[in-house]
């Protein structure tokens, strides 16, 4: 017999495992097609945070503090994917001398999440403080952008980006 694996089917005549393995069918189906949808969903919403955090760090106030020229650039790439323009320095830049901040009111610290980024944001944040400027430092959005990108470095950023924001425009 086919259908000795479902108990519900066992004792019943064969019109009856038919239907019943009927409406099984048609419940997986739904519950795929939901499955789909909330897929979708998620990645939408994905998409939304990803573009709100680009939003958030393009302010004209805002800077940013990455690593090195890579990630700069990558940076500038958003700028152009997106059609916003995020103020990016160098860590070695703010070391220096950290005048690209002068006219700032937010800074995001987006160092890679690695023992060397952590190194360095731990740099950057004591060299911000020594600075005595007005702003507001900000560690958590770029650990967040890359967790939701699900990337550990800022210039790994390209390709996962352009997955994410695929079909948001």
């Amino acid at each position: 017999m086919a259908y000795l694996h479902c108990a519900s089917c066992v004792h019943s005549s064969a019109r009856n495992k038919y239907t019943h393995h009927k409406i099984d069918i048609i419940a997986r189906v739904d519950y795929l097609a939901s499955f789909k949808e909330r897929n979708r969903e998620r990645e939408n919403g994905r998409a939304k945070s990803l573009y709100n955090i680009f939003e958030k760090i393009s302010a004209e106030d805002a800077v940013c503090i990455v690593e090195g020229l890579h990630d700069v650039n990558v940076l500038r790439y958003i700028n152009s994917l997106l059609g916003i323009n995020i103020k990016a320095i160098t860590y070695d830049s703010l070391m220096n001398d950290g005048k690209e901040l002068e006219d700032a009111r937010q800074v995001f610290v987006m160092m890679d999440d690695d023992y060397g980024g952590r190194i360095k944001e731990a740099s950057a944040l004591h060299k911000l403080n020594s600075l005595n400027y007005a702003i507001s430092v900000d560690t958590v959005t770029g650990k967040r952008m890359l967790g939701l990108l699900g990337i550990k470095c800022v210039e790994q950023i390209k390709r996962p980006l352009e997955n994410a924001l695929d079909g948001f425009f």
